[in-house]
């Protein structure tokens, strides 16, 4: 299909070749929640990843009707999943989404080893897993987790350092563990878990650290 003498190209999600996700030697990156290059086909068959976010957006603008709904929800496949309702959003919207969220489940109780970097925790379906994670592993696992913690927090009980707490095995220390500022913040030893409280990016000698602590 063309626009102005342009062909447009997109790519139909492949059930059976992601399927294989867990046999390649590649690292694979799946957007769980959607995609900038995400939209509806031009030919009306779900969605399809764009070549560019420009593109994914004029086929957004040109698809006009109404959100479908289930059990009084809306679970319509929108190329971004955000606001409420993610989970039955996620599960109801199979391809890609379903597809993606079941990958996440299936590394987070196959991996001992976990790396976050910025999540704020405000996902309870996201958590839910990441709990399983934790009992699941028990000892054996490994969690380096970067997010920026500031001290004005101290007392101020969130998501994140709820999160922060569980995976770590209640060795995160609230009044402790923060990102200083008179000086550089290496990580944080926090039992099974190593916090980076300054956030992302990570000097070098940090990110060997993170390295040398998840391959150990």
């Amino acid at each position: 299909m063309s626009c102005g003498g342009e062909y447009w190209e997109s790519s139909s999600f492949d059930a059976r070749a992601f399927d294989d996700w867990k046999d390649t030697l590649e690292p694979m990156l799946v957007h769980l929640h959607g995609s900038v290059r995400f939209g509806p086909s031009r030919r009306g068959f779900g969605l399809v990843k764009y070549r560019n976010a420009n593109e994914a957006y004029r086929a957004i603008e040109g698809v006009s009707g109404s959100d479908r709904t289930e059990g009084g929800q809306i679970v319509s496949a929108d190329p971004i999943i955000s606001g409420l309702n993610k989970a039955a959003r996620l599960t109801l919207n199979p391809e890609p989404y379903g597809y993606y969220y079941r990958a996440l489940i299936d590394s987070l109780l196959l991996n001992e080893r976990l790396l976050a970097i910025g999540y704020g925790a405000r996902d309870e379906h996201l958590n839910t897993w990441l709990a399983q994670y934790a009992s699941r592993h028990c000892d054996q696992r490994r969690v380096t987790w970067i997010g920026k913690l500031d001290d004005k927090m101290v007392g101020e009980r969130t998501p994140e350092k709820d999160l922060i707490t569980l995976l770590s095995n209640h060795k995160f220390t609230d009044a402790l563990h923060y990102a200083r500022s008179d000086g550089p913040n290496p990580l944080v030893d926090c039992g099974a878990l190593r916090l980076g409280a300054s956030g992302f990016p990570v000097a070098a000698d940090v990110q060997f650290e993170i390295i040398s602590f998840l391959i150990g």
